[in-house]
């Protein structure tokens, strides 16, 4: 079995972290309704505008209100982690690649 990615599992957290402070900040009574949509709407609209943009958003309007939040919120997650996970590998690969140059020329000497 694969071990997690350590930068995709914080990856998550941060936007879970950013997801539980916009919400918290939707609930300030001191914020309109237009500000406090907003700012619930805000950790989602990585998301929502590709979707908005090749026309899926009627098939969220399909869906039970309850689920669309959470569809939401696990694919932002999904996009966390494994954006997390391929950041991990690259720059692992090219530190490994620049080591093992570096090597090399240490051993043409």
């Amino acid at each position: 079995m694969r071990r997690p990615s350590t930068t995709g599992l914080a990856f998550c957290v941060l936007y879970l972290a950013t997801m539980a402070c916009c919400q918290w900040l939707a609930s300030n009574p001191h914020f309109d309704g237009h500000v406090r949509s907003l700012v619930k709407i805000l950790p989602f609209l990585p998301i929502l505008l590709p979707l908005a943009t090749i026309g899926l958003m009627p098939l969220l309007d399909r869906l039970p209100q309850a689920v669309v939040p959470l569809l939401l919120l696990l694919c932002m997650l999904w996009a966390s982690y494994w954006l997390g996970r391929f950041l991990e590998r690259w720059i692992g690969a090219k530190l490994a690649s620049r080591k093992a140059e570096s090597l090399r020329k240490h051993q043409d000497r």
